[in-house]
């Protein structure tokens, strides 16, 4: 399999085409709070091939004063679920930005699931996450109504704690309007990971 950054028109193509497939409505952005992202170059998109078939793909966002980037969306192409199509991109992700000093995630919080099956579902994407090496940083969010749990894969240095949570507090601001950030971010307080 072979991992590629895409250029700015590829990367909103998958953004405006694919996301909407693989995420709940609350948990996209206009594609307009996107590229003008994309065109700085802080947000950025890969893709995941085998061969030539597009099966897995995520965008990250870079922390303007650091080498943090969050994992802001990662998917794989329902065709291609259940293969450790996932595991190779996280490797291929982690392989693209060995340079970093880590890598941040934001995963939906189960214990805010509606429903034991959604529960179940979260829980199994935290497992995935952490069989792929990723630590609880402690940190907690929730943004536009949308619980975070915040999962650290170290690179350089492992984040946690009050670390984690200024890391991405950057990367936020950066993501979000000034006007969207003060009214529908909030920082839990920090637990031990």
């Amino acid at each position: 399999m072979n991992c590629t950054l895409l250029s700015y028109g590829d990367a909103v193509k998958l953004y405006v085409d694919a996301l909407a497939d693989d995420f709940p409505p609350a948990e996209l952005r206009p594609s307009a709070w996107i590229e003008p992202l994309l065109a700085s170059g802080v947000y950025r998109a890969y893709l995941l091939r085998d061969g030539e078939a597009p099966v897995a793909y995520a965008f990250v966002c870079k922390l303007p004063s650091g080498n943090v980037y969050l994992v802001d969306y990662l998917a794989v192409f329902a065709p291609y679920r259940g293969q450790g199509v996932g595991t190779a991109l996280l490797s291929a992700l982690h392989a693209e930005l060995a340079s970093a000093d880590a890598l941040l995630f934001e995963v939906d919080h189960p214990d805010f699931a509606p429903e034991q099956s959604e529960r179940t579902k979260r829980e199994r994407r935290i497992a995935f996450y952490q069989r792929c090496g990723t630590i609880d940083t402690g940190v907690r969010t929730c943004v536009y109504g949308c619980e975070f749990q915040i999962l650290c894969l170290p690179c350089a240095v492992t984040l946690s704690g009050v670390a984690a949570a200024d890391a991405l507090d950057g990367i936020y601001r950066t993501l979000f309007p000034p006007t969207f950030y003060e009214t529908q971010v909030v920082f839990h307080p920090v637990k031990n990971g």
